[in-house]
This record gives structure tokens, C-alpha cells and sequence, in this order.
């Protein structure tokens, strides 16, 4: 929310609501974007950065509610945050977007991979390492080791905070 108007991303697209009467709110305008589900959505002034998972993150112009339209799109991402000119998408891709017609990606960043702190126990016995093996085979690979997956992208301050799929760790 933002302004008395409410950005919601869709199954579709993006609709913008004036929320300004809460038991009053209206529809003001939608725009149907392409790719699955919004997943992740940030307004910043007269801008919304939508995204749409597969079909990356869509800059639309909401300047007019009652018309949105969507000027670019930036890399793939579960979801978005910004501050400023700079756009931070999913696995960590910053953008430039001062110029929103014309984005330039500036930095790519990976999460590091990450084991189960039991991946690094060194049993002293073939009882303890028997035990262990048969306690590591049970585990999931996903649980236990790969590349992450960022899944909520927050800026806060001068922090950028990430947290991941598939083993519930913040960046």
C-alpha cells in the first residue's frame, strides 16, 4: 500500500486499488502481465517491479492507475526489492534502473551452497561412522547440501536481507 492505493499482484497481472476509504475501496486499474503467479512485488514512486517467476520481474509505469503500462522487464526472480535507482531480484541480481525503460544489471551475486553441520562430523569409531552414514543417507540431498534459492529479497536501511528456499536460511 502505498499512497492510499493497494499494488497486488495476480495470478494475471498486476490491480491497483484505491484504499484510501478502506470499507469503500475501489478498483482503479489492472494490467495483465505474462509468466506464472506474482510472487514478489515493490512500489517505488510512480514504478511497481512485478515478479512473475518464469517471465522475470516487469517495470510497469503505474503513474496512471486507471492505465498501467509495462515498460521492461528485469532478470528471473522469486521475488523483488528496491530502493532508489537500484533493483535487487531474487537470486541476487542488482539492477540499475534509474533509466526504468532501460535496466542495466550491475552485479550478479550466488548464495553460497550450504551442508547440514553434520555433514562436517568426523565419527571416531566404525559403530559412530556406521551410525552417521546411515543418519546422512536418510537425509534429503536438498536438505542437506546445494545451491540455494532465494525466495524474499528486503532491503532495510542499508541492509540487503535474503531468505532461502530450500533450507530456511537468511542471508
Amino acid at each position: 500500500v502505498s499512497d492510499g492505493r493497494a499494488y497486488i499482484g495476480t495470478r494475471n497481472g498486476l490491480e491497483i486499488f484505491d484504499v484510501s476509504d478502506p470499507a469503500a475501496a475501489r478498483s482503479l486499474g489492472r494490467l495483465s502481465l505474462e509468466g506464472s503467479a506474482s510472487s514478489g512485488l515493490e512500489v517505488v514512486g510512480t514504478l511497481a517491479y512485478v515478479a512473475r517467476n518464469n517471465a522475470g520481474v516487469q517495470v510497469v509505469d503505474v503513474s496512471d492507475p486507471a492505465a498501467p503500462q509495462r515498460v521492461s522487464s528485469l532478470g528471473r526472480g522469486n521475488d523483488v526489492a528496491a530502493k532508489g535507482g537500484a533493483v535487487y531480484v531474487g537470486a541476487l541480481s542488482w539492477y540499475d534502473a534509474s533509466d526504468p525503460k532501460a535496466p542495466r544489471r550491475i552485479k550478479e551475486v550466488t548464495l553460497p551452497a550450504w551442508r547440514s553441520p553434520l555433514y562436517y562430523l568426523k565419527p571416531s569409531t566404525p559403530e559412530e561412522e556406521a551410525a552417521f552414514m546411515a543418519h546422512l543417507a536418510a537425509l534429503s540431498n536438498d536438505a542437506t547440501s546445494g545451491q540455494p534459492i532465494a525466495l524474499t529479497t528486503v532491503v532495510a536501511g542499508d541492509l540487503l536481507m535474503v531468505t532461502e528456499y530450500r533450507f530456511g536460511r537468511v542471508y
